[in-house]
């Protein structure tokens, strides 16, 4: 080394001119850093004003200086920089720098200044080819991110979105700006002017390696207590200490459960501001509240932040704190969060009394002051409430509060805000909820019924109640209106009854979902482009979404006609069950699907295993015991089912357990495996029940548990004992209970003989043709059906479900079995072409033909991003 420079000292002096002595030794330097900048710093390259990092493969951080002086403290975006040693390279070709990884090349131009289209490039992979980013440059391909809400949002007014992180193209940059976190003080500081601080996220099309790398960068999306997958209710009306009393009452009642109650602004004494109960409503609130949790209910007050009238009581201690002269103060004190003792004032003098008295958290309804350059007031003051109730209470939990931009994940949950009552937004909310997870913005609560509007359509409220139960938070809300369920008929009260209770036994496979979340920042509703990144149809259907990557839920948006709505619902590859028909659809494949008002299109991919829960009124008001296990057969199917105490934050620390379920058939032999569970947490049960479901598979000879026989019983006796099996031929479904286990202890449970794998095909025919009869004698309610036509489908239906009945139990082989399948099919087809001679109305043979073939119109069939019509 030292011989080397000695060299170049020689040759400085043979150079004519004090410019190219000047630009050789700056290139000297240059070599010097590149050498001393990879080696000192590991992972880092720093090229004069400019530092390069290598954070992985495929993410990259930037940095440029006008000081040469670079920033290792954290920001209110970036929290974490820490990440696994990778290998990379750093060359020079002329005056460019090249780093170079597995996935990206990056190049600048030495000594060039602040980056740029001309002096900064980075190459990346996408599906095995390089693809060009340089900055500046607009990315037409990206997949979208979320508002910061939807307030004033209708029909006629549908916002675009944002960019987000993930794009076809296969890159993003994250810019950050915001301020850095200074150690020292305890707080945030100014970033020095004109410093460039830039992430550049390289993916190609691996979209769920993109959300991971971001939440280890920006931070990991938190738990929620178990308790907010209940349902919430939430009102602007000025209720009472009394009448909500009466409403929690109610619901149970109605058999409706109910975890949170939102009590909106009327609770205030003073407007829509201020700390102090209002004594015209709630004479008594530390009994309320105490009441209200003995029942299971959280209970939660809207804030309008940032702003303390003179005129509440806490505005003297408030001045105290401060050091402030209240006859300084015109009407009211405005804080700026942006300050430390301000921030400290506002949360412990106006909000730590609130939570001690009972409160459980705050529905942050605005934004206070927070005055420093590159801050988000609103994102400052969602992590101030956020941080200080977790701090407080010592245990999980989480606000309520429009988005406050990038690194807003870290503080859910996020509410969309005030919209118009109307179909066109439903059917934007579920787009919209779904692509928030390219922001890491997992859970999304709306306004279910929306804000605007007194007492909605009958279809339209039961249709945003299905998609609130099937999205990350059920929160019921509405300015003055009225959006109880059973102010809708028993009819739809019964139907949002029946979605309220599916969701509860939904919540262990929730729950699961949102541990996923936490470690991997995979949303719970999911874009079908994050599994298959590939497929043209993955970007078309942006109105529904995978809930894990079992279940597939394509919301309704429309009203009926005669009798039924119709969804465009795209099928990815595999055989999908219809959770509430049993229909059966294979992938890929587009189709137009009729539902009555009772259903929405949800599905269900065999090999799935849901991990259901018991009937409760509340989270919590039982163990998970037994837990219920439904496997749909056809496929190897596996699951991890996640588990803890549901409130403290344990999970941070490894308290929480997995038990491992598994499913697999071999030569007409059905092993399902439940255990041992690995791991531990506080109030961990040691022994439960479980009732195994196996869905789509005929009856087996006998059962097995641990290798001794399991006694079979009728359907209906079932009910009445402890342990053994009986099999449903109307869903081909086999259903077995099992004693007390130790969780400790693998369990083993075994389907033998039967037709084995051979029978899946026959299986799926006879749950879809019976089905689709059904569907027809129920279309005949609505339009005018010839009474023969009528007689004949009675018959039809009544024979398919004999024959599934034989079947099913081993009474008649697999091929006689499909001889009378292919024979009611026939007769379907004959009695369809003789209604078509004679029919003169052809809205009842448009409404037959849809109920048989489950579709309205058209089928598409989806391959490699084309259409065959």
């Amino acid at each position: 080394m030292d011989r080397g420079l000695s060299i170049w000292a020689r040759l400085l002096y043979f150079l004519p001119k004090r410019e190219e002595r000047m630009r050789a030794v700056r290139n000297l330097v240059l070599l010097l850093l590149l050498a001393i900048g990879a080696a000192a710093k590991g992972r880092s390259v720093v090229l004069e004003r400019a530092r390069f990092t290598v954070l992985t493969p495929t993410l990259l951080r930037l940095e440029y200086s006008p000081e040469g002086k670079f920033e290792d403290r954290p920001s209110v975006l970036v929290v974490n920089r820490k990440f696994p040693p990778v290998s990379f390279k750093v060359e020079r070709a002329g005056k460019w720098l090249r780093i170079l990884t597995r996935n990206l090349v990056l190049e600048y131009e030495a000594g060039s200044g602040p980056f740029n289209s001309r002096n900064l490039r980075i190459r990346y992979l996408v599906s095995g080819k390089f693809e060009e980013w340089r900055p500046g440059r607009p990315d037409p391909l990206n997949l979208g991110g979320t508002r910061t809400s939807l307030d004033l949002v209708g029909e006629h007014n549908l916002p675009d979105l944002p960019p987000g992180l993930l794009s076809r193209s296969g890159c993003f940059l994250l810019q950050d700006q915001t301020p850095l976190w200074d150690e020292g003080k305890g707080w945030i500081v100014k970033r020095p002017e004109g410093y460039l601080d830039w992430y550049f996220f390289g993916y190609g099309l691996d979209y769920q390696r993109a959300l991971e790398e971001f939440v280890t960068l920006c931070g990991r999306i938190p738990m929620l207590p178990k308790w907010a997958f209940g349902s919430w209710y939430s009102r602007y009306w000025p209720y009472t200490e009394a009448e909500e009393r009466e409403l929690i009452l109610r619901f149970r009642e109605e058999g409706l459960p109910l975890d949170v109650l939102v009590i909106d602004v009327d609770w205030h004494l003073h407007g829509w501001h201020g700390w102090d109960w209002n004594p015209k409503y709630f004479p008594n609130p530390s009994g309320f509240l105490r009441w209200a949790r003995e029942r299971g209910v959280k209970v939660t007050l809207n804030i309008h932040p940032g702003v303390l009238p003179k005129s509440d009581s806490h505005f003297p201690k408030v001045c105290k704190r401060l050091g402030i002269d209240p006859r300084g103060v015109k009407d009211a004190y405005k804080f700026d969060l942006a300050k430390k003792e301000e921030a400290e004032a506002y949360m412990e003098v106006l909000h730590k009394p609130l939570l001690d008295q009972g409160v459980e958290f705050f529905w942050i309804d605005g934004w206070c002051g927070a005055r420093m350059s590159g801050l988000s007031p609103l994102l400052w003051t969602n992590k101030i409430y956020y941080e200080f109730q977790e701090r407080h209470l010592r245990r999980r939990t989480l606000i309520l509060s429009r988005y406050g931009g990038w690194g807003n994940h870290r503080y859910p949950v996020a509410f969309s805000g005030d919209t118009f009552s109307e179909w066109g937004v439903l059917n934007y909310e579920v787009y919209f909820t779904a692509t928030a997870g390219n922001v890491g913005v997992a859970y999304w609560s709306h306004d279910i019924g929306g804000f605007f509007g007194k007492k909605l359509p009958v279809e339209l409220y039961v249709r945003w109640v299905q998609f609130g139960a099937l999205s990350p938070i059920l929160r019921l809300h509405s300015d003055h209106g009225v959006r109880e369920p059973w102010n809708y008929g028993r009819k739809a009260l019964s139907i949002c009854r029946n979605f309220y209770r599916l969701r509860y036994r939904l919540i262990p496979y929730l729950y699961t979902l949102s541990r996923l979340t936490y470690e991997r920042g995979l949303p719970l509703c999911r874009p079908l482009y994050l599994h298959w990144p590939g497929e043209e149809w993955a970007y078309r259907y942006r109105h529904q979404y995978l809930l894990g990557e079992g279940l597939l839920v394509a919301p309704v948006a429309e009203p009926t006609e005669d009798g039924f709505s119709v969804k465009e619902v795209c099928f990815p590859p595999g055989i999908w069950h219809d959770i509430f028909t049993g229909k059966v659809y294979k992938g890929p494949k587009a189709l137009i699907i009729r539902c009555p008002l009772w259903r929405m299109p949800l599905y269900a991919r065999e090999g799935t295993i849901l991990p259901l829960a018991p009937d409760v009124d509340f989270v919590g008001q039982k163990p998970l015991d037994p837990l219920t296990i439904l496997y749909f057969a056809g496929r190897d199917g596996a699951f991890d089912l996640y588990e803890d105490d549901g409130e403290s934050l344990g999970y941070k620390r490894g308290e929480c357990s997995w038990t491992p379920i598994v499913a697999r058939e071999r030569k007409g032999r059905l092993v399902i495996t439940v255990g041992p569970t690995r791991g531990h947490y506080r109030g961990q049960l040691e022994r439960r029940r479980h009732i195994i479901r196996v869905v789509g598979r005929p009856a087996p000879v006998k059962v097995l548990v641990g290798g001794h026989l399991l006694p079979e019983v009728s359907l209906n006796g079932l009910g009445r004992v402890e342990v053994g099996w009986a099999f449903d031929p109307s869903r081909f479904e086999t259903i077995v209970k099992l004693p007390p286990t130790s969780i400790k202890k693998r369990l083993e449970v075994s389907f033998i003989g039967g037709p084995g794998v051979r029978a899946y095909g026959l299986v799926r025919q006879l749950l879809t043709l019976s089905a689709r009869l059904w569907e027809a004698r129920e279309a005949g309610k609505f339009v005018p059906l010839p009474g023969w036509v009528r007689t004949e489908l009675e018959a039809l239906h009544e024979e398919c479900g004999r024959i599934k009945a034989l079947f099913g139990r081993g009474e008649v082989p697999l091929e006689a079995a499909a001889r009378k399948a292919s024979l009611i099919e026939r007769r379907v087809g004959e009695m369809l072409a003789r209604l078509a001679s004679q029919c003169k109305d052809p809205r009842a043979l448009k409404a037959l033909l849809g109920a048989l073939w489950g579709l309205s119109a058209k089928a598409r069939i989806v391959k490699a991003g084309r259409e065959r019509v």
